[in-house]
C-alpha cells in the first residue's frame, strides 16, 4: 500500500486497443490534513518516443523535495539490456545510484525474462515465446517491466534527475515508453548557503580557515589517455596542491599537502536552519 496525498485529481483506467484484465484495485480515502510545506504530492511523469544516441532515457527530472517511488517501462527494437540506471540527486555531477543493467534494475538478473511478479518488481508476459522463440523476434515484442522502491526509498532534497541507458552505451535506436512515480514538493528543502574555495587566500581568510601544520605528502604521477597530455584536465588549484606538466607526454606530477590536528573553519547559514546544510 502506498499512502498518497490527493488534491482533487481524477483517477481513470484506459486500455487500448484491446481490453486486458481482469484488473482489481482498491482505493481507500482518509480525511487527514497535511501542511502545504510538509507534504509531497503523488506525481507521475510519462515519457514516450525513440531513444536518442548518446543520451540516457529520462524517467523524471524536477527540482524540489520528495521520494522517487519507481517506474513502469516498455522497450521495443534493439538489444536494450545492460542499460544502467543513473540517478543524480540534489545537483550531483555524477550519479549517486549507478546500476549494472536494465535487467538488474527490474530485478530480473538476466534476459530474456519470463513473467514474474513481486512487491518490488514485475515483468509482464514472455517476450521470447511471443516473438516466435528467437532473440530477434523478442526485440520486436514490446516488453513491460516495473520497479517500485518500497524496500529501498530514494529521497531527494533539492532536485532529482533519474535516467536509464538504452543498451550498454546509449547507442541503440528503440521505441521506449515509461511512467515514473514520485512524491514531489516543488520547493527544495536543501539550499546551499555558503561555500569555501580552499586554496584561495581570500576564501580561506573569509571563513577563518587555517592549516598551519600542513606538510608535504609527496609527488604523485598520473598519465593521460593514450599518452596525450592535452587530454589531461587539471582544473583549479585546490588546497595546498601544486601541479605541473612533466616533459613526458600525457604525464602530470602533483605535490599534495596534508594537515595534522584540527582545521578551524566557519560557514554561514542564512535564515532558518531547518532543511539546510552549511
Amino acid at each position: 500500500m502506498i499512502e498518497m496525498v490527493w488534491d482533487g485529481h481524477p483517477v481513470c483506467d484506459v486500455n487500448a486497443p484491446r481490453a486486458v484484465g481482469p484488473v482489481r484495485a482498491e482505493i481507500r480515502l482518509a480525511s487527514q490534513v497535511f501542511p502545504p510545506d510538509g507534504a509531497g504530492y503523488f506525481t507521475t511523469c510519462f515519457h514516450r518516443g525513440t531513444t536518442t544516441y548518446g543520451r540516457d532515457w529520462l524517467f523524471l527530472e524536477s527540482p524540489g523535495t520528495g521520494w522517487f517511488l519507481g517506474a513502469v517501462q516498455s522497450m521495443q527494437g534493439e538489444h536494450y539490456c545492460e542499460g544502467d540506471e543513473h540517478f543524480y540527486l540534489d545537483g550531483a555531477v555524477s550519479p549517486q545510484i549507478h546500476g549494472t543493467g536494465s535487467e538488474d534494475y527490474y530485478l530480473g538478473c538476466f534476459w530474456p525474462n519470463l513473467n514474474y511478479n513481486s512487491p518490488f518488481a514485475n515483468c509482464v508476459g514472455d517476450i521470447q515465446e511471443e516473438g516466435g522463440g528467437t532473440f530477434e523476434g523478442s526485440y520486436a515484442v514490446p516488453s513491460c517491466y516495473s520497479r517500485f522502491h518500497l524496500e529501498a526509498p530514494i529521497p531527494f532534497f533539492n532536485r532529482i534527475d533519474a535516467r536509464i541507458q538504452h543498451g550498454g552505451f546509449d547507442t541503440i535506436s528503440s521505441r521506449y515508453a515509461s511512467l515514473a512515480f514520485s512524491y514531489l514538493r516543488g520547493r527544495p528543502a536543501l539550499v546551499q548557503t555558503d561555500s569555501i574555495d580552499i586554496g584561495s587566500p581570500a576564501g580561506e581568510a573569509a571563513h577563518g580557515y587555517k592549516a598551519d601544520s600542513s606538510r608535504p605528502y609527496g609527488p604523485i604521477a598520473a598519465s593521460g589517455s593514450a599518452g596525450d597530455s592535452t587530454r589531461v584536465s587539471l582544473g583549479r588549484r585546490r588546497m595546498s596542491t601544486s601541479t605541473e606538466i612533466c616533459p613526458a607526454p600525457g604525464t602530470i606530477r602533483t605535490t599534495m599537502s596534508t594537515s595534522a590536528g584540527s582545521t578551524p573553519i566557519s560557514t554561514s547559514i542564512r535564515g532558518s536552519r531547518r532543511g539546510k546544510i552549511g
